[in-house]
């Protein structure tokens, strides 16, 4: 199981790797072709702004899978220490609901 989540990290990371680089691709023919033809390309801008939500949510959840995302620590004291894998798990999995009902809602648009 520890090696199928290294690839799907390696996976999402790529995927929001390559979001980002197709932003930069798109927003620059369309300068470029702004600039010198005087033409803009039709409908870059809004995909490129929908790479960009791509590229935040693969982001969101690659950090997430770090356990580097910003939290409030002020109730880090709140439950003794050795309840913390209990908290950490129900972290998880208040996580797992945001992730699926974010994607329930992404779908449905």
């Amino acid at each position: 199981m520890a090696r199928f989540m290294r690839m799907f990290f390696l996976v999402e990371a790529s995927l929001a790797g390559l979001c980002y680089a197709v932003v930069a691709i798109a927003m620059i023919s369309d300068v470029f072709a702004r600039e010198f033809f005087n033409y803009s390309i039709y409908g870059v801008q809004r995909a490129a702004v929908l790479f960009v939500i791509a590229t935040a949510y693969f982001g969101l959840g690659l950090a997430t899978a770090q356990n580097q995302h910003l939290r409030p620590r002020f109730a880090d004291g709140w439950t003794p220490q050795r309840y913390h894998p209990v908290v950490a798990r129900i972290g998880d999995l208040l996580s797992a609901i945001a992730f699926a009902t974010m994607g329930y809602f992404s779908f449905m648009m």
